[in-house]
């Protein structure tokens, strides 16, 4: 293979054991030295690891632990981002028996609307220990299901998403189904966890039929649609695939890195800048607004007496 690219098949088998479309055994069992030694190996099992910490973490409702998971997410890839190594890990963790990009995405969105019920429940000390879900310029202005940004969305028992392929071949579409339900005892003060499921995927032809009886004789299907993955697309701490709107990114030069640092150090030589504390909102009667992180809908009117 090219440079930047590594042997999945060597990677098969690594991770396999759940019957719900994500390993549960830990990624990168010792199999033989070699394996042990890939880079790739590595960095593909830390990757995993994080996946798998954060899925459990949402299903069980750990807030502090889902937070910390989150802020790792993060922190590998701003650290790993501009790795020449990157497309070889993201093909690795494609692999069905892995964490694909459908996992990931429904990984990410279980992610918003916990965090989402977190604020509508007004828990100030939970609320606190989440990272805000990433923004929009941070996943490459993708667009996000209607579904997933109504007001609703977090308080519904059951979420239903998909994801369909946008790297596959002209001809071929793939599309994977899934659910988002909570976890937990109903009617509870506290948060509920969130689990994710596999319900189906499909398979179907988007061309017209001559170009379809040309690919059937000339494309081997599963080859056409892999869903292969390209490190210079991924955005945010999911590595999914960017919209539209989104500008290439370049990775930073030396020079850069040098003229960052240079005013980092002169604007700020004393160390990082506290955040400023604000004072907490009160109503009229001296009483504070419980702090919601993302406003959802303006809170009722207090009646007096």
């Amino acid at each position: 293979m090219g440079q930047g690219t590594s042997d999945a098949s060597s990677f098969k088998g690594l991770g396999e054991g759940g019957d719900d479309g994500f390993a549960r055994a830990a990624c990168g069992s010792k199999q033989d030295g070699q394996l042990e030694s890939n880079p790739v190996h590595q960095k593909v099992t830390e990757l995993h690891g994080l996946f798998r910490q954060l899925e459990d973490a949402l299903a069980n409702p750990k807030v502090a632990a889902v937070g910390d998971t989150y802020r790792k997410l993060a922190a590998w890839n701003k650290d790993h981002r501009w790795d020449p190594d990157l497309q070889s890990v993201l093909e690795v963790l494609s692999q069905e028996h892995m964490c694909p990009m459908w996992r990931r995405q429904a990984l990410e969105e279980a992610y918003r609307l916990f965090y989402d019920d977190v604020a509508i429940r007004g828990l100030e000390e939970e609320l606190a220990q989440l990272p805000e879900p990433p923004t929009s310029e941070d996943i490459g202005f993708r667009q996000l299901p209607e579904a997933l940004l109504s007001s609703a969305a977090a308080r519904q028992p059951v979420y239903r998403g998909s994801f369909e392929d946008q790297n596959a071949c002209m001809v071929y579409r793939r599309r994977w189904d899934y659910e988002i339900r909570k976890t937990g005892e109903v009617g509870q003060p506290t948060v509920q966890g969130r689990s994710i499921s596999f319900t189906g995927h499909s398979r179907y032809m988007c061309a017209g039929d001559v170009a379809t009886k040309v690919a059937q004789a000339v494309l081997p299907v599963e080859s056409c649609c892999a869903a292969r993955e390209t490190a210079n697309r991924a955005r945010g701490p999911f590595f999914l695939p960017h919209g539209g709107r989104a500008e290439p990114l370049r990775p930073p030069t030396a020079q850069d890195l040098r003229v960052g640092s240079a005013s980092t150090v002169a604007s700020n030589p004393a160390g990082p800048k506290q955040r400023e504390t604000l004072e907490p909102l009160k109503w009229d009667d001296g009483m504070e607004v419980p702090q919601r992180a993302r406003l959802v809908r303006f809170p009722p009117p207090r009646r007096e007496g």
